[in-house]
């Protein structure tokens, strides 16, 4: 370099890869991507699953609920503010990260199952009062689990 020269303004060679682009790239270019995870990684968490004493799970009260409105959540981008209906143990509001899953209108009228009996929380300043059963799907992303068949809200999970 020639004293006094000027270089030019410097830049990255690579853009960061988030991780979610990570995940987008295995789902749909990797046929059996799996989020990084292994078979192997499978086993070893069914094998090193910590178990609850039956005593403990029958505190968990799970009971059947029916989503009456949808709000989106004020603070954040994920989430929905849900408005159910649980039957005797009244009317309550669930916060849940689903609006990457379901639209609005897919989730009113819908039952579902909640933990009718967690303790209430604030979540991004919204208090939640329960949360709602859901599987990962295939993709990662939730799957409501409801119930089969005509039950009343407030129902009772056996």
């Amino acid at each position: 370099i020639i004293p006094g020269h000027i270089t030019g303004k410097p830049s990255a060679l690579y853009e960061k890869i988030e991780q979610g682009d990570i995940e987008l790239f295995g789902q749909r270019f990797l046929p059996d991507y799996r989020g990084g995870k292994t078979k192997q990684d499978d086993t070893k968490e069914a094998n090193e699953m910590e178990t609850v004493d039956f005593k403990e799970f029958k505190r968990i009260k799970l009971r059947t609920a029916r989503i009456m409105d949808v709000a989106k959540h004020p603070n954040a981008d994920k989430l929905y503010v849900l408005t159910v209906d649980a039957g005797k143990l009244g009317k309550r509001n669930i916060v849940a990260g689903l609006r990457d899953s379901y639209e609005m209108g897919q989730l009113e009228g819908k039952d579902i199952v909640i933990v009718a009996n967690l303790e209430p929380a604030k979540i991004r300043g919204v208090q939640s009062s329960g949360m709602l059963l859901a599987a990962s799907g295939p993709d990662g992303k939730p799957i409501i689990i409801n119930p089969e068949g005509d039950c009343e809200p407030g129902s009772e999970i056996l």
